[in-house]
């Protein structure tokens, strides 16, 4: 197929290859490790979905609530329940949470028995993903917010 079968759509986007929460198979979801992995690969658009703390600080995640699979508390123990909802939380409390793995013998973790753990991690603000765009000098990447 030629660029002009394609109406105004260039060869050079006509396949979009998203990194769906960042490279999620690779570095846990989410995470500034994740959407750094995205661009390294190559992707054309990064996916991401959003939420607001209780301070009105727009971040980066999937669920509206902090889940069990991936979230670790201060201590660096494994959330035994789902967590309170993001939108109850301050941006410095989300920030204690680390985000930076899965649960073993979850069946999240069987999902990507390939990712490799970034202990430290945490939920990341709109601002800090863009910056991260930003600063990857990648000037063509889109977010598909």
């Amino acid at each position: 197929m030629t660029a002009g079968a394609l109406g105004n759509v260039t060869a050079a986007h006509a396949f979009d290859a998203q990194g769906h929460r960042g490279a999620r198979g690779h570095v846990p979801e989410n995470t500034l490790a994740s959407f750094a992995r995205a661009l390294t690969i190559g992707v054309n658009t990064l996916e991401l979905d959003v939420g607001v703390t209780r301070d009105r600080i727009v971040i980066v995640t999937h669920n509206p609530r902090l889940e069990p699979e991936t979230t670790r508390d201060s201590e660096g123990n494994w959330l035994t329940e789902t967590g309170p909802a993001i939108g109850s939380l301050t941006l410095d409390q989300i920030k204690t949470f680390d985000v930076g793995g899965i649960k073993p013998g979850t069946r999240y973790s069987e999902r990507f028995p390939h990712q490799v753990s970034v202990d430290g991690a945490r939920i990341p603000t709109l601002e800090e993903v863009i910056l991260l765009v930003k600063r990857s000098g990648n000037q063509s990447v889109r977010l598909n917010i």
